[in-house]
């Protein structure tokens, strides 16, 4: 695995939204498909409420007929994948392009602080001592012999734990609000929810720019307040999972859908290859990183502006109104609690968002099989995000202390990595795929043990292949970071790790099929909460190991992460594949309902 895999984290992190399982998911439908609806839908949504409060409409005349609404679409303002794809691209591009800025500035602003303190400098002094290197802009304080003075175990010790805790206070905010977001992005619609996670990145920016400006000693404690409005939004992670709700308004489950979310991970991943190649060229000819921090404030405006303006809601009417009655009908227990005991039970209920993993072990008489696969696929996922997440920051400072890295080297390492990501993506994996389920076919087909794909559920063998390759490429790769102490052979280990891409895919993929087509929404939001818990609780680990380790054995962390990819790799041998005769222990199946074409790739 490599830094790039961060946006898997996405991906996964993904990628996928909070629902909250009481809730009924409504966006499986794609747009096509939605014809079939009628009036019938608004009649019934609101006859579940008894409460007499009208349902939100953005019409003057009471809700729209969804026959109506979806006669008035025209292939322009029909909601499919393609109207995001580009304006993603832009958020990609400035996500990605301000990754390892954002550790040089906290590295520079300590290491300021560090040596001002060592020789009792007032700040006053400090400015003089690095006149030459234009210190009135802290972060300019990047070449020559002061970057040199900056790559010291204290200084990264320091850095490290500032890291630690801003991502701390971004995962916990994220966590708290995302689930909040996710599940109001059912009955509001998914543009207003992607316009707030939107704003808190830009917010963040703005508030770093504003830290590596001030000559204060203690600025970078400005950061902090960038990670409150970074979580307090959803972080990048709400925007990463309401791209992925618009394409699950837009495309049918299987085949379509996966490949509808791997051209989402291919710019994502293309987004986070071009910025930090952009940083890096403007770093070496400015001097100055917070260049392209002006332009990811441009490009986040712009993106901001074609939600708002350009891109088409995915979520029909309709849904929006069943969503809300189920809401109502929800609350309304809590509203009519009279015993004080009841209320405070009512409220700890509502709040407590860690009951949304009981989607992991349901009650609806699945079988064991299944419920113990989900577990461990859950378990092997979060282990995998929380990975990605913390090997970003981790080998960017381990490369910039062992190796003397810039911002312009590790720029064009992030770069490369995605490149190779980018490849993975959209050349190599498609042909993997194909030649690896032909292998599988032709094997049980000899052993007279085929099955064609409807009378299988849960995992295959072509998914557990899929996801042990990965992690073999991934374990490959850290024992490379390991062994090697030339940032060429570095370099090689990324690109390997690169490879790894299809593991967190390939396990959100596995978990889908373990549960009918109606739950997959509160299966895919439970993990979406087991990403966000391990996006709190990983960089607290790995961070605090480095800080720790990195002042007599820096290279520790692998070690911890050798452990972890191993951990991943022996759990694909404790999946059950190709279960048969249902889902259930009564032989109830998923539902094979036929989608039309259309709204994603073919």
């Amino acid at each position: 695995m490599s830094a790039i895999d961060n946006a898997a984290v996405l991906i996964e992190e993904e990628s996928i939204m909070l629902l909250d399982p009481e809730q009924e998911v409504m966006a499986e439908t794609p747009f096509h498909q939605r014809q079939s609806e009628d009036k019938a839908a608004v009649a019934t949504a609101n006859s579940s409420s008894t409460i007499t409060t009208p349902p939100y409409t953005d019409e003057p005349d009471g809700p729209q007929d969804p026959l109506v609404e979806t006669a008035r679409k025209t292939i322009w303002n029909a909601p499919t994948i393609y109207h995001l794809l580009a304006p993603f691209m832009l958020f990609a591009i400035a996500f990605g392009g301000n990754l390892a800025p954002k550790i040089n500035i906290i590295l520079t602003l300590v290491c300021r602080e560090y040596y001002a303190q060592q020789q009792g400098m007032s700040m006053p002094t400090v400015i003089q001592w690095v006149t030459r290197l234009a210190a009135n802009d802290a972060v300019r304080i990047l070449e020559g012999d002061v970057n040199e003075m900056c790559q010291v175990a204290e200084v990264h010790a320091t850095a490290s734990t500032v890291t630690m805790w801003v991502g701390l206070l971004t995962g916990l905010l994220g966590t708290a609000t995302s689930a909040w977001l996710g599940a109001l992005s059912d009955r509001i619609g998914r543009r207003p929810v992607l316009l707030i996670g939107v704003l808190g990145p830009f917010l963040a920016d703005f508030t770093i720019i504003m830290a590596a400006k001030w000559s204060n000693l203690k600025s970078y404690n400005l950061f902090y307040l960038a990670a409150f409005f970074d979580g307090v939004t959803g972080s990048y992670i709400l925007v990463v999972a309401m791209c992925h709700s618009y394409a699950t308004d837009c495309t049918p489950p299987g085949n379509k859908r996966a490949a509808a979310f791997g051209l989402f991970h291919g710019v994502l991943f293309g987004g986070m290859a071009i910025g930090p190649s952009i940083t890096s060229f403007l770093v070496s000819r400015t001097g100055n990183v917070l260049t392209f921090f002006y332009i990811g404030l441009v490009l986040q405006i712009v993106f901001f502006l074609l939600v708002l303006f350009v891109i088409p809601e995915s979520l029909p009417h309709s849904r929006m109104l069943q969503a809300q009655a189920a809401y109502r009908q929800q609350q309304r227990p809590a509203q009519h609690t009279t015993a004080g005991p009841l209320r405070v039970r009512a409220f700890v209920s509502r709040i407590n968002f860690l009951k949304r993993l009981g989607a992991f072990w349901p009650r609806d008489g699945t079988k064991l099989a299944i419920k113990r696969n989900m577990i461990i696929l859950a378990i092997m996922d979060a282990l995998c995000v929380g990975n990605t997440i913390s090997e970003m920051m981790a080998l960017l400072m381990y490369a910039e202390f062992t190796f003397h890295w810039t911002s312009v080297e590790t720029g064009y390492y992030v770069t490369t990595i995605g490149v190779v990501r980018i490849v993975l993506l959209f050349v190599l994996l498609p042909n993997i795929l194909r030649r690896l389920k032909s292998y599988v076919d032709s094997y049980q087909k000899r052993n007279g043990t085929y099955l064609p794909d409807n009378k299988i559920f849960g995992a295959t063998d072509t998914d557990i292949l899929l996801i042990r390759g990965s992690a073999v490429m991934a374990l490959l790769a850290y024992l490379g970071f390991m062994l090697t102490n030339s940032p060429a052979l570095f370099l090689l280990c990324g690109a390997t790790g690169a490879l790894s891409g299809a593991l967190a895919p390939g396990m959100e993929a596995a978990i889908s099929k373990h549960v009918p087509r109606k739950n997959t929404g509160q299966i895919l939001g439970a993990v979406a909460l087991m990403h966000s818990i391990a996006r709190v609780i990983a960089p607290t680990i790995y961070l605090s190991i480095y800080s720790a380790t990195v002042g007599w054995f820096p290279k520790a962390l692998f070690v911890v992460f050798v452990c972890s990819f191993g951990s991943i790799f022996l759990g694909t041998f404790l999946i059950r594949r190709n279960v048969t005769g249902g889902l259930m222990d009564s032989g109830a199946d998923l539902e094979d309902d036929e989608y039309e074409a259309g709204g994603g790739p073919e």
